[in-house]
């Protein structure tokens, strides 16, 4: 994933449609946009559906029963986004695989998932991105250690919950 593209989409703000009417379009476009038929890639997709993810929360206009089918639909195509990464990074990687330290196809994933949550998820707040929250893996344990504020904790909990 593009730390250009996501910062750009970061600095720029998502811009919301004033109506529903207009935001629902908004909502519908992006969604055909990131449909697997379409073939958008990651650093255009994942910037789109955070954004209009995002914009979701403030929508009070809509009922919440449309709201929560939005954000499982937002989810599910995070979700497809993170396999295709996922997917991506094995094809390319195959080789290369058990030379990280603690090797395996474990340490593979546990990394393409930090970078997903680094560049998604609050990216400016993360020590590799000059702010103060760090993440790493363990590989021996298995586990994925966060030190971060509670509000990242909890979109963190939020990606994690939308992955089962």
């Amino acid at each position: 994933m593009s730390f250009t593209v996501l910062m750009t989409a970061m600095l720029i703000g998502p811009v919301t449609p004033s109506s529903t009417d207009d935001w629902i379009e908004e909502y519908r476009a992006t969604m055909v946009a990131t449909t697997e038929r379409a073939k958008a890639s990651p650093d255009e997709a994942v910037p789109r559906l955070i954004a209009v993810y995002t914009q979701l929360e403030d929508r009070t206009d809509l009922p919440s029963p449309e709201r929560r089918r939005m954000r499982r639909s937002l989810e599910g195509r995070l979700v497809k986004q993170l396999e295709h990464l996922v997917r991506e990074k094995r094809q390319s990687d195959r080789a290369s695989r058990l030379s990280l330290d603690g090797g395996g196809p474990n340490a593979v994933a546990a990394q393409q998932f930090i970078d997903l949550i680094v560049n998604t998820i609050a990216p400016d707040s993360w020590r590799q991105n000059g702010g103060a929250g760090s993440i790493s893996y363990y590989p021996n344990n298995p586990a994925l250690v966060i030190r971060q504020s509670q509000n990242v904790h909890e979109q963190v909990a939020e990606l994690l919950q939308a992955l089962r």
